[in-house]
């Protein structure tokens, strides 16, 4: 283990296949979503159902969750995309980004609806 660094996720657990396509915030000139990653991965997939609040205070049912080893999305912080798993396709609701101490990131974590 390096230092600063959490330890890898086993690839034994990295057993679904994924894909992951992320937006631009801004449109087109067609006013279409414009594609910003478009990529597969490996991912720990949970299909557990759980409910959350929004905002508005009002209940989201969310479908699953993937763990992908890594950062989805170096280069921006958009989260608005879908998932395709197992294919099912599926909203990102949230996502989350867990970090190394020293700062770069380990895992990236999204919420489905």
């Amino acid at each position: 283990m390096m230092p600063g660094k959490l330890p890898p996720i086993p690839k034994s657990l990295l057993v679904t296949d994924v894909r992951i396509v992320l937006y631009s915030p801004e449109l087109n000139e067609d006013g279409e979503p414009i594609t910003i990653s478009d990529a597969m991965y490996k991912c720990i997939w949970s299909d557990k159902r759980r409910r959350t609040y929004d905002k508005e205070k009002r209940i989201i049912e969310l479908e699953g969750s993937i763990i992908v080893d890594g950062d989805v999305s170096p280069d921006t912080r958009s989260t608005d995309g879908y998932a395709v798993i197992n294919g099912e396709k599926l909203k990102i609701y949230k996502v989350k980004r867990a970090r190394n101490p020293d700062g770069s990131v380990h895992h990236t974590t999204l919420d489905l609806i």
